[in-house]
């Protein structure tokens, strides 16, 4: 695909032809819908709207102008065709991909033009006109008065030059997503209102008999802005035999822009304060103009590498893991709680206390395996999708089996690293911490403090934006979780700018806590019974048309199947989830799979993993089951998801094929009704999955017990990392001896890739291996000879230096504290570490 000239199209050209003659004929009418619209402007926006602005005048397209757009439109539906292709077919939302290449309104101009009317629809400038504004704050007042005196056909729209963002996201399309979204340009370009409007049913000019509907575009800005796209206008788009713009050149105009940017805000701002009346809409103007100061902010380079220095994870890409692990967001599927009463009231309601459906806080609770987490996904979708710029949206999703996931600090991290993405300007404050601390901003036992005091200065920043702030599964952050109750609370309670969106399982400290404050609107699944239900039919109605036409059913066995799954699934989606990856499994017959289905799964979770272990372990073939059982055993005593190399060297080394990551990821696959893989990774399907584990099916999977497990992942990460630490693994020159993390390349590959959990976490391990029936093992390791004495004498600066590579010097230090106080007990004096 190339961005270019097409060839002649004799349709297109016919209707060119016919269009052009309707144009010309039409063109006395377009200029009396025109002028009577410019007098009628003329006379009364000022005088009664207190509306300052530039005379009005008419402007209209000839035929000629006009046939030349339409062919560049005509090119650009095509090549918008062939990239919406090109996006659905890699299973992406061409709808988002507008939304995030400033394109919204062109997500429906996929098609070349088949009628002159389409024609007409899409040249809705053919007569236009601009209001030049003083106050870039009128441009509602203006929108008021289009609104009363005339019918508005579309927008109002925020409209910038789109051309060039079309060319850019072909070309990023047709490189796999590698171009760069940075730009030369440090200010937004062109930017104003778009209306297009038409005469009411009872203006003397709609009697005339009309071929097409007349309407009028209309362009809302300011003096200064005006007078400064005329020239880049000129300088860009007319360049008058120029092959290019010197570099120096763009760099002033640019800078131009944004003189004249700040110019509006400040005009706005001075008007504000002269405000007499300090109204509502005086103190809503004065903080857009705030928010338009911060529009100028943008993120330079070293502000983007602070932000993967602190950022610990990204939530967005928390979102499309969680999406691919459970199955493809459905909408029909979560849009019940779209239409819900309480979370319209809290989306819709006031904005202030007293008015009228006020709502800050939202909590959306439920026993595991009811759908929280995907719910949540899709209302995060639906304000992403729906967003026109007028607010941020920020969230996070708190995973107790992942050590970056499970905290406090953590979440706070996430939703910042989200809002500043969004609103750049907020990058100040991170500053304000990160400048004298580094990387360890959020490290050792500040780090929730700063943390908190960081994001309270965003959340007070003067001109926030409307925020949308969402915490996912609340009951499953581990350490801290009270003190982030205690902040949401605090927060919900007293910034009107933030609406806040959290979920939880039915526990009683979190219920004690949310659920005594008026600020706060619950929706209970167990209470929406009824929608939830309907929601789980359409579910399973999806998974067994997905199963159906995998398995080849017959219609009498998908029909069977769906029949069993409704009646058994109990409101949890979870269950369905679970049964259909097993089905997809499953070697069976379709005349047997009917027969056996009654009996095939019991009904509720943990009479389901109950099951789906005895398959595990009973497994025809013994190496197999003993290999699941390994990885699983290793999973349910780790700290954090682990990769597939990682896994590799903890699990038991009773076989070569444990040498081999394919085999290791066949069996992470056999045993998918508890993990799931996902790049490389191996994760719980869900927090109840390890819950099982731990307390029901630890007998079965770690017969001697969880101790046991954590000694022998101790010592097989002692002898992985006897093997692997040296000095300067990563061959560091040694002019750079001291230089910063950041600065240091990682090798590929990385020779610390298959040890880094047991960096972070041997100390964690050989302490839970310590039990009061065995303190033999501690006072054996600890003292001269022992296992940990050996290891730290041999290779304690070396694992200093890889912590400090992992960014994790935090975590060594207070594991060898606690190390330090077990030794005080289990040591001679004279051999304390």
């Amino acid at each position: 695909m190339e961005f270019c000239e097409g060839d002649a199209d004799p349709a297109f050209e016919v209707l060119l032809s016919k269009f052009q003659q309707i144009h010309k004929e039409g063109l006395p009418r377009l200029r009396i819908h025109a002028d009577a619209a410019v007098a009628i402007i003329q006379k009364n926006l000022s005088k009664a709207y207190d509306v300052k602005h530039s005379p009005v005048k008419a402007g209209y397209k000839d035929p000629e102008k006009a046939v030349k757009t339409l062919r560049r439109r005509q090119r650009e539906r095509i090549t918008l065709g062939e990239l919406s292709a090109e996006i659905e077919r890699r299973g992406k939302n061409w709808a988002e991909h507008c939304r995030k290449w400033n394109l919204q309104d062109k997500e429906t101009e996929i098609e070349a033009f088949r009628t002159v009317g389409e024609m007409f629809t899409a040249m809705h400038d053919l007569a236009r006109f601009r209001i030049a504004l003083t106050y870039a704050s009128d441009t509602g007042r203006v929108i008021d008065f289009l609104r009363h005196h005339f019918q508005i056909v579309s927008g109002p729209t925020e409209k910038g030059r789109q051309q060039k963002e079309v060319q850019r996201l072909h070309k990023q399309i047709e490189q796999n997503g590698a171009v760069s979204d940075n730009k030369s340009t440090v200010f937004p370009g062109y930017k104003a209102t778009h209306v297009i409007i038409c005469h009411k049913e009872s203006h003397p000019v709609r009697q005339f008999d009309d071929t097409w509907e007349v309407v009028i575009e209309v362009q809302i800005g300011t003096v200064a802005m005006y007078d400064w796209s005329e020239i880049e206008h000129d300088i860009v788009y007319k360049p008058q035999g120029r092959v290019t713009i010197p570099d120096d050149a763009k760099r002033i105009l640019d800078m131009i822009n944004g003189v004249t940017i700040i110019g509006d805000m400040m005009k706005d701002h001075f008007k504000n304060l002269l405000d007499p009346l300090e109204t509502t809409q005086a103190v809503s103007s004065r903080r857009r103009s705030w928010q338009r100061v911060d529009q100028i902010h943008i993120l330079n380079e070293r502000d983007r590498g602070i932000l993967q220095d602190f950022g610990g994870t990204d939530p967005s890409m928390d979102k499309t893991r969680i999406e691919e692990t459970k199955g493809s967001l459905l909408r029909d599927s979560y849009k019940w709680v779209l239409e819900n009463e309480e979370f319209l009231r809290w989306n819709d309601g006031g904005e202030q206390p007293g008015e009228q459906g006020w709502s800050r806080r939202l909590w959306i609770r439920g026993d595991p395996g009811k759908g929280k987490t995907m719910l949540l996904c899709g209302i995060i979708t639906e304000l992403m999708e729906s967003n026109r710029g007028d607010y941020d949206v920020c969230y996070f999703f708190c995973q107790a089996a992942d050590a970056r996931l499970n905290n406090a600090t953590s979440a706070l991290r996430g939703l910042m690293h989200l809002l500043v993405r969004q609103q750049p300007v907020l990058m100040t404050y991170i500053h304000d911490h990160f400048d004298v601390t580094g990387r360890q901003m959020f490290e050792g036992a500040n780090a929730w403090f700063r943390a908190k005091d960081t994001f309270n200065r965003m959340l007070g920043h003067k001109g926030l934006k409307k925020t949308y702030i969402i915490i996912d599964a609340l009951d499953e952050c581990q350490y801290q979780q009270s003190e982030l109750i205690d902040w949401i609370i605090g927060w919900s309670q007293n910034c009107t700018q933030v609406k806040w969106l959290v979920s939880s399982r039915n526990w009683p400290p979190i219920v004690e806590a949310l659920g005594s404050f008026e600020v706060n609107t619950v929706v209970s699944l167990e209470l929406n019974a009824r929608s939830v239900s309907a929601a789980l039919e359409t579910y399973i109605k999806h998974k067994v048309k997905v199963l159906a036409e995998r398995k080849r059913y017959s219609d009498f066995t998908r029909a069977a199947v769906q029949q069993y799954l409704m009646l058994k699934a109990d409101h949890t989606f979870l269950w369905v989830a679970l049964v259909c990856q097993h089905l997809d499994k499953t070697r069976l017959a379709s005349n047997e799979l009917r027969e056996r289905l009654p009996n095939l799964f019991p009904r509720g979770l943990d009479k389901l993993y109950a099951r789906m272990l005895d398959m595990i372990s009973e497994d025809d073939i013994d190496s197999i089951a003993d290999q699941c059982i390994s990885i699983l055993s290793v999973m349910t005593v780790s700290y954090e998801p682990l990769s597939l190399r990682e896994l590799m060297g903890l699990i038991q080394p009773s076989h070569d094929h444990y040498r081999d990551t394919k085999v290791i990821e066949s069996r992470v696959l056999y045993c998918g009704s508890f993990l799931a893989l996902r790049e490389g990774t191996v994760y719980f399907i869900h927090q109840s999955a390890q819950d099982y584990l731990v307390r029901d099916g630890a007998k079965q999977i770690i017969p001697l017990g969880p101790e046991e497990e954590h000694h022998r992942l101790y010592l097989r990460s002692l002898d992985a990392l006897d093997k692997i630490l040296r000095r300067n693994m990563y061959n560091v020159p040694s002019d750079d001896f001291g230089c910063s993390i950041e600065n240091i390349v990682r090798p590929n590959p990385d020779p610390l890739a298959s040890v880094q959990h047991s960096i972070a976490h041997w100390i964690d391990h050989f302490l839970d291996s310590i039990s009061s029936t065995r303190p033999e093992r501690a006072s054996r390791d600890l003292n001269e000879g022992g296992r940990v004495y050996m290891f730290l004498s041999r290779k304690y600066l070396f694992w200093l230096e890889a912590l400090s590579l992992q960014s994790n010097v935090y975590r060594g230090l207070t594991a060898m504290r606690k190390l330090e106080e077990l030794s005080k007990v289990f040591t001679h004096p004279s051999q304390i570490i």
